[in-house]
Order: C-alpha cells, then structure tokens, then sequence
C-alpha cells in the first residue's frame, strides 16, 4: 500500500487540476443554489422590515431578506444566510424524505421507527 501512495497523490492533484474546488457561496444576488436537481437564482434584499434572515422559493428564484443592519458587514450577514439557508434545506428535506419514507413503507410493508436529518462533516 505504501508504494502506490505517490501515484494516488499525483492523480488527486490532477483530477484538483482538472476540475478546481467550487468557490465559495458569497450569497449575493445572481449566484444560484441547487434545489431537487434544478439551480435557482439568489436574490438577496436587505430591508428594515425583518429582523432575521427570511428565505423563500419564489417563482424560480431564492428570496433571501436580511436585516438592513447587515448590510455592511460582510461576514456576519454570509453567516447568518448560510445558517438560515441550512434550516431551510433541512426543513424541506424533511417534507420531501417523509413523503419518501410514507411511499415505500407501504410498497415495503414495513414502518420505520424514525426519520432523522443530520448534518454531515465535511
């Protein structure tokens, strides 16, 4: 195992060149996030109205509201949509992977204790 070691690493580092690492989401307007195999648009709206990040899947763009306040700081306004987008995918995954479960248990015939979404490490 050890002598292939090398010719692992160097194929790594070539699929790295052929195909880079995405960059990372800066959650502005324009950018497009994945949703059930299709990518929508972002549109992001920093308004006094809400208090707390908003998110929304509106005739085939993510609405994202955020604090007006946030506006001017970068950091904290990415952490807090990225916080509320993760909420909102888990909220949908669980809608989505019920009516799953729901449809096969009864092909099945069988009744699964619990349905759990975690997040995974990356």
């Amino acid at each position: 195992m050890q002598d292939k070691s090398s010719w692992i690493l160097k194929k790594l580092a070539e699929i790295d060149k052929i195909k880079p690492p995405p960059k990372p989401q800066e959650f502005l307007s324009g950018e497009k996030l994945p949703y059930l195999g299709r990518r929508y648009r972002i549109k992001t709206i920093g308004t006094e109205s809400v208090k707390k990040v908003d998110v929304n899947l509106y005739q085939g763009s993510f609405i994202i509201q955020y604090p007006e306040k946030l506006e001017h700081d970068e950091q904290h306004r990415k952490k807090a949509i990225k916080d509320e987008l993760i909420s909102w995918y888990r909220e949908h995954a669980k809608v989505k992977i019920n009516e799953r479960v729901e449809k096969y248990r009864k092909i099945l015939e069988v009744n699964p204790n619990n349905v759990v979404i975690k997040k995974q490490p990356i």
